[in-house]
């Protein structure tokens, strides 16, 4: 009964009156190594009992791997062995729906279905015990809903706040143990490719591009504003733009340049005239942009 008893406390370090306050030396010789023996009184051979070494270095086993990974070690808490190995293999699955703070249980593949836009947050780079922790969230939504992955307390995601989650693909993340969450694998940076899309590149730099219109104003400038197909996470660094189509009467097309920027759209704008009658942007006038971010 006694043995029962302290076997279902497993997962804790004993607590019995007699337990030893500090862990004992192992005797300095106790035996050769083996297996237990199966008793059998016939041939004389005794059952083996383990001696108190025994047992401690198997308590101090599960119990230090589960500390190893930030898991206090408790007596009711039968799960505690497969939380420690999910934990560090990333073995758990997670669905979310709508903003959410992961925490290291849940480890894993991340199935994102957004219904809006919506932040995902990390839990603290080092919640387990200075083990990296590593989630793959993938978008299984069908919107182009902004969805952020962002750092918890002043953790950092690539030297950021947050990062966007691509609307195709994946991304997998992964923690430092510290106070860092990094993107991880070529395949995690993201794009959406189209006449209108970006591109994350290693290092964390984002490229975006697009088409947009000049309209006809009737005056000497003309100007659009265009939202860019991402947000950048924390800056835009440079934006460039430039006319195409078929030149104007007179053979000009507009001096086109960017007149604002900031990490959710750009302002395009023209000056120049449009046809050799002196009429300013009679014209609609079609424009190539590119922006750089981070």
């Amino acid at each position: 009964a006694i043995h029962q008893h302290e076997e279902n406390r497993l997962m804790q370090r004993v607590t019995r009156a007699t337990a030893a306050a500090t862990l004992p030396v192992p005797p300095a010789s106790p035996g050769t190594p083996g297996y237990f023996a199966r008793p059998n009184t016939v041939a004389g051979v005794q059952a083996t009992v383990p001696g108190y070494e025994w047992y401690n270095g198997v308590q101090e086993a599960i119990c230090q791997a589960f500390q190893d990974s930030g898991i206090a070690p408790d007596a009711v808490d039968h799960t505690q062995l497969r939380k420690h190995i999910r934990r560090l293999a990333g073995g758990n699955v997670r669905v979310v729906t709508g903003n959410t703070t992961l925490t290291p249980d849940d480890a894993g593949l991340v199935l994102v279905n957004a219904g809006g836009p919506t932040t995902i947050t990390l839990p603290s780079a080092a919640a387990a015990n200075g083990r990296p922790l590593l989630f793959t969230f993938v978008r299984i939504d069908a919107l182009a809903a902004l969805v952020l992955v962002a750092r918890a307390g002043s953790d950092t995601v690539e030297g950021g706040n947050n990062v966007p989650l691509p609307t195709v693909g994946r991304m997998a993340i992964v923690g430092d143990g510290s106070a860092t969450w990094r993107v991880s694998g070529e395949t995690a940076w993201g794009r959406s490719i189209g006449n209108n899309g970006y591109i994350r590149l290693p290092g964390g730099l984002i490229q975006q591009w697009g088409n947009a219109t000049l309209p006809a104003s009737g005056t000497n400038a003309s100007s659009v504003s265009v939202t860019l197909p991402m947000a950048f996470p924390t800056a835009i660094v440079s934006a460039v733009v430039s006319a195409r189509g078929t030149a104007r009467p007179g053979g000009w097309l507009p001096a086109t340049g960017v007149l604002a920027a900031s990490t959710t759209s750009i302002t395009i704008t023209g000056d120049v005239l449009a046809d050799a009658g002196g009429q300013e942007f009679s014209q609609t006038c079609p424009v190539w942009w590119q922006a750089l971010g981070y």
